[in-house]
């Protein structure tokens, strides 16, 4: 769960107005992205998430066997994986398997898996 600040600014007819801050507790789910096409074209290149929700993650990637092909720790902002394997081999078109480990800046966490599929061509 995060905590962010919403700013609400009311305006009446005679353009007098006022504001207040008001915290709100956000995210018990997070929806992710479920393809990503690593081509080259500056649309889509990279599995990411939609924000910067989390102070920091954990990702692990694996194949249809059960193999893991990448792993990111300590990760920040909002990307997660290029398509490439541990030594930087673009990996094949196909659907792979995430495990994702995200902490809040309220030092909750949120843990996430499923899957995405890897388009490249």
């Amino acid at each position: 769960m995060v905590q962010k600040n919403i700013l609400l600014t009311i305006t009446d007819k005679d353009n007098c107005s006022d504001q207040q801050i008001i915290k709100v507790n956000v995210i018990k789910d997070y929806d992710m992205p479920n393809v990503f096409t690593p081509n080259n074209d500056g649309q889509n290149d990279n599995f990411e998430l939609f924000d910067t929700i989390f102070k920091s993650y954990e990702l692990y990637v694996f194949n249809r066997w059960g193999n893991k092909v990448y792993e990111l720790n300590n990760g920040n902002g909002t990307y997660l994986w290029d398509g490439t394997n541990k030594s930087k081999t673009p990996m094949d078109n196909g659907e792979y398997f995430y495990y994702l480990v995200g902490e809040f800046e309220d030092g909750t966490y949120l843990k996430k898996n499923g899957n995405v599929t890897l388009i490249s061509n």
